[in-house]
């Protein structure tokens, strides 16, 4: 067994390397072979002595694995003198030497992450520890790794670990509690001793290591081993050097990947300083995340809404990072006690003062105290009235702990709500926004005296039973037949007791009720009188008085000459009450016939309100700057705010339009109409676009729409869509994205651009035709926080693949169940096809070895043999590249053949010229 030395070789590395040692003590030992004399005993008994020599005193040069021990040595004496008596005794002669020396010797190896395992920092003091799988190596002395930026950009350092730092990782591999591959050492010592590994893997022969579940189990075998190096810090982890303890160089395996990437471990938290932990119902905010780690990400959030002692969940909600957000309700506000119509104003007494109601509808506690603003607007006079103020708009505070506030007024006019706003949120204005206060002037009468006095006429007649009297004049004849009482039924009357008078009634009035009104009231709109239509009783013509009773005074007004039972006649709107509106009384005070004679009346009158103040609708903008602008999602209901004055109910004209502009009904009569009851209703639409407002009928009077606010835009969130980067190829007529190809093996990726609201979910459809395989078909989903994620291209297999992004979700629209979607559409930019080129290889037929003589050229002997045949795989022609190396000499070159067909032999001239026995 070979010790390790003490001081290293004798001389020292800065002459000549370990390897090259080796190499001249093995030259040294051929070039006296040369010298020998052809005498077969002397040659024995010479060569007995020169390998017995030379094997006792190489261990004293301490050249690593020439330093062997005493019993090492005398074996090494016997095995070499029995060779002796084999090439120099009688078993040989001196013809029979052969020309070409072979030295076959072992190399050991280093392989970093051989299974391929994913790592990632999740606490950079501590790191992660990526395993080298060690073979035919003892201990090590000197483990050399490169850390490069991610994407190569920036520069690349070095790490250099000595066996001491190497034994300290794996005692913290065992702290840490990382799943580790079993081979490291199980004591927590200073110095690190590979033979424990060593001796480990020699025991158990087939030892399985646990890996990731997704890789294949490894088995390691007598020669293999393990050892751990710590990483603290994420980039591309390559394995550069690796001495032995004998300060040799560890051969490091490169095939496959020769390289490790460390990452980031996700990680995503709140962004604190961008969303307030307040909020407002109805608002659009955009919760910003902090999202470390290595594209593309994958992130689950959930909401759980609380309501008092109940909780609601939505999605998943099990994240361990959260934010706790309160939404306050918004508030409403209206008029309480008065609105725009006569019957809702609020009287206001001369030299008093009133009060209007400020309410609030709906409200959340937490955002008390509110602020009102109201707006006043005088009334307007005329000149022989007394001048009034002018407006004002002013703020009124309700309590936290009511739900109104008074507000005092002293000037009639008109009090309008501007503005609602709680401690944090804006409010809705509710419907009624306007009060009216009216001056009440004060009472007043006019009395006057005339004499009464008995038509002198006959207006009927009376008997000893009954009265009879007529209402209409004429000649007329009454005539009694039968008489009944309790006991007897029908008797006839003895002599038929008649009589004749001519008949002139008293004249009569009556006002006409309507079933359309149903009471006394007339409704005047618009215009400066009304019609009331009356039923006269008497001998035409009638002459008529009527007395109208306004707020200020009445007056008496006289219809002559009226011929029909029933008339209509035009009835003035006082002065005081054509202005701004209110109420008067109609009364009939007189009415004369044909025989002049007049008749006091004295019967209900009727009552006729007059509106000067149109019912009007307008759409709510809601927020501070009132924006009639709503987006919602494709084909759901939007409900569009609108506020109305008057009595309802009401009767709505709107019309819709595109975005473009071009009306579906370019005409009122085309437009749709619609019923509501409600002064804060919400008209229910279902299409994208613009809607705009026509007309307005309350259940009196038609109304105007306000310009400024007849129109509202309906917009629908666009749905995500997604395409690949139209820069990583050319772009087919088809509208598909060529991808330039690329060898098997070789990393390649694409960029999807993503336009919608994060998160995303991206679905694609994969087709792959492999080399002499079946197509390949699958459909993938992932997900993505970003507008712009990074798709893994499928490079392991040759063949053409094809990517085609079928459908796409988002935070508005999620993709629905597979069975659910529609079939996709094959659009520009949304298919991506891609060649990738097989790998050439190339391998000798036969393992064996082929012997040529020294100085005779490399070309291939005649006949059938196989020996030095290469079998390619791939697209012909190829070029193969061969190193020839001397192994004595350490002479080596390379050579290029191109060969035209599958399988070729390597030729060559001349190989060395040097006059001694090459190890090729």
């Amino acid at each position: 067994m070979a010790t390790p030395p003490s001081n290293g070789p004798l001389a020292g590395e800065k002459y000549l390397d370990i390897p090259s040692q080796a190499i001249k003590i093995g030259q040294f030992l051929t070039s006296i072979a040369e010298h020998d004399d052809p005498a077969i005993q002397y040659l024995l008994f010479k060569w007995n002595v020169i390998d017995a020599l030379f094997l006792w005193f190489i261990p004293y040069l301490r050249i690593p694995r020439l330093t062997f021990d005493q019993r090492a040595r005398c074996a090494q004496i016997l095995l070499f003198s029995l060779l002796n008596w084999v090439l120099f005794g009688n078993y040989s002669s001196s013809q029979s030497r052969p020309d070409l020396l072979i030295l076959n010797i072992q190399f050991s190896t280093a392989k970093l992450n051989p299974q391929l395992l994913p790592f990632c920092l999740a606490m950079p003091p501590v790191g992660v520890f990526i395993p080298i799988l060690l073979n035919n190596t003892r201990s090590l002395s000197l483990v050399q790794y490169s850390v490069s930026p991610l994407a190569d950009r920036g520069p690349r350092d070095y790490v250099n670990i000595t066996s001491r730092e190497l034994g300290k990782m794996q005692s913290a591999n065992l702290f840490a509690g990382q799943a580790r591959l079993p081979g490291s050492r199980n004591e927590d010592d200073d110095e690190y001793d590979d033979e424990d590994i060593v001796e480990e893997g020699a025991q158990r022969q087939q030892t399985t290591v646990v890996g990731n579940p997704s890789r294949p189990l490894l088995t390691l075998e007598k020669t293999q081993s393990i050892v751990y190096i710590r990483v603290t810090r994420p980039g591309v982890i390559r394995l550069e050097r690796v001495l032995d303890s004998t300060n040799s160089d560890v051969h490091i395996s490169r095939r496959i990947r020769s390289d490790t990437t460390v990452v980031e471990c996700p990680t995503a938290r709140f962004e604190d300083d961008r969303l307030a932990k307040v909020q407002c119902a109805g608002a659009a905010r955009d919760v910003h995340i902090d999202v470390r780690g290595t594209v593309p990400y994958v992130v689950e959030n959930g909401i759980v809404i609380s309501q008092g002692n109940e909780k609601t969940s939505y999605a998943s909600a099990t994240s361990t990072t959260k934010r706790s957000i309160t939404v306050l309700g918004r508030s409403s506000a209206s008029f309480w006690g008065c609105g725009t119509g006569t019957a809702k104003t609020v009287d206001l007494l001369h030299g008093k003062e009133g009060r209007v109601t400020v309410a609030l509808n709906s409200s959340d506690p937490a955002d008390g105290p509110w602020v009102v603003t109201l707006r006043f607007d005088p009334e307007r006079r005329d000149k022989q009235s007394r001048k009034a103020s002018s407006g004002w708009t002013k703020d009124f505070t309700i309590p936290q702990d009511r739900k109104s506030v008074n507000v005092p007024v002293s000037e009639p006019g008109e009090y309008t709500i501007v503005r609602i706003k709680g401690k944090t949120c804006p409010g809705e204005i509710l419907s009624p926004e306007t009060c009216l206060v009216v001056e009440q002037p004060k009472p007043s009468a006019e009395i006057g005296f005339k004499s009464l006095h008995e038509c002198s006429s006959d207006i009927g007649v009376s008997a000893s039973l009954i009265t009879l009297k007529p209402e209409m004049s004429g000649s007329y004849t009454y005539t009694f037949t039968h008489i009944s009482d309790k006991n007897y039924q029908k008797i006839p009357l003895a002599g038929t007791p008649t009589t004749t008078q001519h008949v002139h009634p008293l004249a009569s009035a009556s006002f006409v009720r309507t079933a359309k009104e149903g009471r006394e009231v007339i409704i005047n709109c618009e215009g400066r009188s009304v019609e009331i239509s009356m039923d006269l009783r008497g001998t035409p013509p009638f002459n008529v008085e009527l007395q109208l009773v306004g707020p200020k005074g009445s007056e008496i007004r006289t219809y002559s000459k009226l011929k029909n039972l029933r008339e209509t006649v035009t009835v003035p709107i006082l002065p005081d009450v054509d202005q701004y509106g209110g109420s008067f009384e109609v009364d009939l005070v007189s009415v004369g016939g044909a025989n002049g004679c007049k008749r006091s009346l004295d019967i209900p009158g009727m009552n006729v309100v007059v509106k000067r103040i149109k019912p009007t609708v307008k759409f709510y903008g809601a927020g501070p700057e009132g924006k009639r602008e709503l987006t919602t999602l494709e084909n759901e209901t939007a409900r569009l705010p609108l506020r109305l004055t008057g009595d309802g109910p009401w009767n709505i004209a709107y019309r819709w339009s595109t975005h473009s502009g071009n009306p579906t009904s370019p005409e009122v009569g085309n437009a749709e109409w619609v019923r509501v009851t409600s002064a804060n209703e919400n008209l229910a639409v279902k299409q994208e676009g613009v809607y705009t407002l026509l007309e307005i009928h309350d259940s009196h009077c038609p109304g105007r729409v306000i310009p400024e606010a007849s129109t509202y835009n309906v917009q629908w969130v666009p749905k995500p869509a997604g395409v690949f980067d139209l820069r990583a190829g050319s772009v087919t007529a088809s509208g598909a994205i060529k991808r330039p190809p690329v060898c098997e093996g070789v990393e390649d990726h694409i960029d999807i651009e993503l336009e919608g609201r994060p998160p995303f979910q991206v679905s694609y459809s994969y087709l792959g035709q492999l080399r002499g395989h079946e197509r390949l078909r699958d459909q993938i989903t992932f997900s993505s926080i970003q507008h712009t994620t990074r798709l893994q291209l499928k490079t392991s297999d040759p063949g053409a693949h094809e990517y085609h992004i079928t459908h796409v979700g988002d935070a508005a629209y999620p993709l629905p169940p597979a069975r659910l979607r529609s079939p996709p559409r094959r659009l520009s930019g949304t298919v991506l096809e891609q060649e990738v080129l097989g790998r050439p290889s190339a391998h000798f037929k036969t393992p064996g070895r082929v012997s040529y003589c020294l100085n005779e050229p490399f070309v291939p002997r005649p006949g059938s043999s196989d020996d030095g045949t290469i079998v390619l795989s791939g697209e012909p022609p190829f070029k193969v590249n061969f190193i020839i190396k001397n192994a004595v000499s350490s002479e080596a070159r390379t050579e290029t053949v191109e060969i035209l067909r599958m399988s070729g032999k390597f030729s060559s001239q001349n190989i060395f010229s040097a006059p001694l026995d090459p190890t090729l």
